[in-house]
Parts: structure tokens; C-alpha cells; sequence
């Protein structure tokens, strides 16, 4: 994550990289998530900017996610409701 950039900058550079990325939807769980978009990433919280990243590696469209520790920074009510509401399965091993 660039510190200097917001979640909404993020998204857009991801966008420009990621041939397939949904960005409404990235947004969109950002929002669940009561993640202001404008702010610069490196005034979020640990757990917020987790959630960027993790809401940018769901929506890149990759058949295979990849993640080490994704839930690492989260308290354990936001593993939950991450887990709950995320569209696909985030399976923890």
C-alpha cells in the first residue's frame, strides 16, 4: 500500500494494472466496511488498510487467491464480518 494514497487511489491504480478488476465492487465492500475512500491509506487504521488490500485482491478476478495471514491485523468482530459478508469464501487455514 502507498501511505500517500487513498483506498479510491488504490482502487483506480489497481484498475490501470489489473486487467478484469472490479472496482465498483472493491468499492462496494470498502463501503460495507465503513472505509472512507478519501482518506490517505496511511491514516487508516492496521485493520483498514488490510482491508483495502484484501478488497483489492478479491476483486482483481484471479480464479486463486493466494493470501498470507489476510486476517493478521483485523480485531476478531471484523474476521467475523469479513467473513461473513465477503462474496466469496475465505477459507482460514
Amino acid at each position: 500500500m502507498y501511505r500517500t494514497l487513498s483506498a479510491d487511489d488504490h482502487l483506480v491504480l489497481a484498475r490501470a494494472l489489473r486487467p478484469g478488476f472490479d472496482a465498483a465492487a472493491a468499492a462496494d465492500f470498502l463501503a460495507r466496511r465503513s472505509i472512507e475512500g478519501r482518506r490517505p491509506v496511511g491514516q487508516l487504521s492496521g485493520g483498514q488498510q488490510a482491508q483495502v488490500a484484501i478488497a483489492i485482491a478479491l476483486h482483481a478476478g484471479a480464479t486463486t487467491i493466494l493470501l498470507d495471514e489476510p486476517l493478521a491485523s483485523l480485531d476478531p468482530l471484523q474476521r467475523a464480518y469479513l467473513s461473513r459478508t465477503s462474496r466469496r469464501p475465505l477459507p482460514v487455514v
